[in-house]
Formats: C-alpha cells, structure tokens, sequence
C-alpha cells in the first residue's frame, strides 16, 4: 500500500539532501583579493567576468571578504577557450555555440602551503548579440565550481603550514 509513494518520497529527500550543506564552509580570517595571472584564451571578455562571478561566489556561497589588496590571494589562470557549434542550419552553418573556458586557480595565505585546482564553465549563444551572455554564463558555471573546489580544500588543509 505504501510503495507508490514510498519510491517519491525517498527520491525527494536525496534529491533535497544534495541541495544543503551538511556544515558550514570554512572560515577565511580576513578578506581575499581575487587575480588573473595569465589569460590565454582568445575571449579576451572573459577575464573580467570571471573574476567578478569568482567575487560573487566567494561572497554569496562561503561569506568570504572580497578585497583587491588583500593578503590572501586566489589567483586564476585562463587557458585556451573553446568554441565549438552545438547546432547547424540546412547549410552547414552554425546555428548555435558553445563557449567554454578552463583554467586553474590558486589560493595563496600566508603561513599556509598553496592549494590548486582545475575550473571549466560553458555557456550558449544562438546569435551574436548573445556571445555576452554566454560568456557571463560561462564564467558564473566556472566560479560556482571554483567556490565549491576551494571551500572543499580549505576544509581539508586546515593545519597551517610550519614557518
């Protein structure tokens, strides 16, 4: 009698579990000034978007201080992008894109060995004026998965390094 909507209600709190944080991310004393080191990619535009999606993330999803001259750097790196067409007309022609950028960032404290990791984030564009809102998506994509990466290392690399 109970399996209909057992089976649901059992798939609803995974589904919601995966939505929370089973704790709180980790403490940052003091702000983090967020910086790109080297831009490879041909989207030049890229490199100010994703550094303002970065600030956002760190704000919004760990409650982290942003400050450009702060100790504490996250530096980012952006390699080449890729563009590839997602979708063709009758022609050949492309009638859809997707912009990807890629990178590695590193988080630099004082007193504490470097954590890195690797980011990617895509977006979609359908028409020319759209290229800046797919590369807006793209870098919002990148940054959430940067917030979460470096949340999860800092969590794990807690000890400071020895002087």
């Amino acid at each position: 009698m109970w399996r209909p909507v057992l089976g649901p209600a059992v798939l609803l709190v995974l589904l919601l579990s995966a939505c929370y944080r089973a704790t709180p991310p980790p403490r940052l004393d003091g702000p983090l000034a967020i910086t790109i080191d080297t831009n490879r990619s041909r989207l030049i535009a890229a490199q100010g978007p994703l550094q303002q999606e970065v600030a956002r993330a760190c704000r919004r999803d760990l409650g982290w201080r942003v400050d450009p001259t702060a100790a504490k750097r996250l530096v980012l790196t952006i390699n080449d992008d890729d563009i590839s067409a997602t979708s063709h007309g009758d022609l050949g022609i492309a009638r859809r894109w997707r912009m990807e950028i890629s990178g590695t960032w590193t988080l630099h404290r004082p007193g504490h060995d470097p954590i890195t990791g690797r980011f990617s984030g895509s977006g979609h564009a359908a028409r020319r004026d759209h290229e800046a809102n797919a590369l807006r998506a793209a870098a919002a994509n990148a940054a959430d998965a940067i917030a979460a990466q470096v949340s999860l290392a800092v969590s794990r690399k807690a000890p400071p390094a020895p002087p």
